[in-house]
Parts: C-alpha cells; structure tokens; sequence
C-alpha cells in the first residue's frame, strides 16, 4: 500500500510540474512519442565485479508525452512523462533470465535546437530524470517453462539519474517530427539488498510528434 501510495503522490507531482509549466509558457510545443530501449544493468552485484560483463540488453517499449518551452531563439526545456520498459536479459548455460524493471519517468532535461524553423533542425539535450517502479519482475525460462517472481521488495521505489542525446526535428506543414537517440546513466542503486549497488544503464531510440 506505501509503495502505491508513492507512485500516486509522485504521478500527481509530475503531472502539476506539467500542468504549471504549460500555464506559464506563451510558446510551447506539445507532443507524444514512443521508441524502443535497450536496456541492462551495471554496477557491483552480490558476488562482486561489475554485472555488465555478464548481462545482456532487455528490448523494451517507451511511450509517453512531452512538451518544449523555448527560453531563447536556441535554448529550452523539455518535460517529458514516459513509461518506460528496463531491465536485463541473462542466458547462461540453456537458462533464460529476463529482468523486468518498468518504470515511469519525469526527465527534464535542457535542449538545444540549431538552425532555423522551416528547415530540418538538429538538437542536442541533456538532464536529469527520476524513475518511478511500477513493476519488477524476473522471469526465468528453462526447458520450454517459464517462471515469473515478483521481486518489487527487492528493488527501490525510484530512480534517479541522468539522460543525454541527440536528434533532428524534421518540418511536416504545422506538426514538427522529432528523431532521437539518447542514453541514460542511473545514479542510485536499484537494490534494497546490502552490498548490491546495480543501476540502469538505457540507449533508447526514439520518434515523436510535436504540434
């Protein structure tokens, strides 16, 4: 009940941090967007050394809504809420293991577009997000049976990191086609358990649509 709890106040947060923005901005683009991410794991495990070296990536979906707020004629702020599919994947010795770490997530992050409207504009961006679990899962296949364990007391309720990427936004009459890849560095450990220190590590691609 506290963990929903959690994830209601900060759904509720994220969505006030939306709605004051778009209140306070004359200019301003909304928009949607979805890609895939490719996701693992790294940092120090239970039994030591970094878990990259073991882990593969999970393909995941991501999807949510954006919006843009020009500080200047280059400069400004992207607030994004997205639902986004993390993980792992392990296969080892005819085992499948595939972590399931979905999350929403708030990033902020700063974006700078070059060139002038009408024309196909690049842009970098770079900022902070914080994860929100939503749903954590192992799912462990072996001789064509699949297991699910749910391991939500095992992880953390959030996530903080950071997000840097680069894209082309692309003129289509009054709608704007934004292009992206970008990855994200996890700062906090994943794990309630001591002595395990894993965070994500997400390449995503992704395409939106701004009006």
């Amino acid at each position: 009940m506290a963990r929903e709890d959690g994830v209601r106040n900060s759904m509720a947060a994220a969505a006030a941090v939306l709605l004051a923005a778009t209140a306070g901005a004359a200019d301003f683009d909304l928009g949607v967007k979805a890609g895939v991410n490719l996701a693992t794991l790294s940092g120090g495990g239970l039994v030591g050394g970094d878990v990259s070296d073991e882990l593969e990536r999970r393909t995941g979906l991501v999807l949510g809504a954006y919006a843009r707020f020009p500080l200047g004629q280059v400069l400004a702020v992207q607030p994004e809420l997205l639902y986004s599919q993390k993980g792992f994947r392990l296969d080892a010795f005819g085992v499948d293991v595939t972590g399931e770490l979905d999350a929403l997530e708030l990033a902020v992050p700063l974006r700078v577009d070059f060139l002038e409207d009408g024309a196909v504009r690049p842009f970098l961006l770079a900022g902070p997000y914080l994860g929100i679990e939503m749903s954590s899962e192992v799912s462990v296949g072996a001789l064509g049976v699949d297991v699910d364990q749910d391991i939500g007391d095992e992880v953390k309720d959030t996530d903080f990191g950071l997000l840097a990427g680069a894209g082309l936004r692309f003129p289509l009459g009054s709608l704007s086609l934004d292009l992206e890849a970008r990855y994200a560095w996890g700062l906090t450990g994943l794990s309630e358990l001591p002595g395990d220190d894993v965070k994500h590590r997400v390449l995503s691609i992704l395409a939106g649509v701004a009006f």
